[in-house]
């Protein structure tokens, strides 16, 4: 799974809760599926290091937005599937979500973001 980094900054905050109603918009399903956005992961193993990354990241300070550890398609109840968690995170970004930074605008258009 690629990891990915958001970076919102002045009014692009508010953009959060649209974000999180997309990834809960995608259909996650066999990949071979009509209308599947996600597939599942290629093993067991790979779901439980998943999850446990994702848990990791919780204890570390994220706050999970949507949790996708113990998702379960009807058809497929017993597949590797995780449905993609937006998080806000206080912790590196080294865990299977996509990682949120909301940064206050730079105070002129040369400001460093940090």
């Amino acid at each position: 799974m690629a990891l990915s980094t958001l970076v919102l900054v002045g009014e692009a905050r508010s953009w959060l809760p649209d974000i999180v109603e997309k990834a809960k918009q995608l259909k996650v399903n066999a990949g071979f599926e009509e209308g599947a956005d996600l597939g599942p992961v290629i093993s067991p193993q790979s779901k439980e290091r998943i999850e446990s990354l994702i848990q990791s990241g919780v204890d570390e300070g994220a706050t999970l937005l949507l949790d996708g550890r113990g998702y379960k398609p009807e058809k497929y109840p017993n597949g590797n599937f995780v449905r993609l968690p937006p998080c806000k995170a206080l912790s590196p970004p080294n865990r299977p979500l996509l990682i949120v930074f909301r940064l206050a605008p730079p105070s002129s258009p040369t400001s460093p973001l940090a």
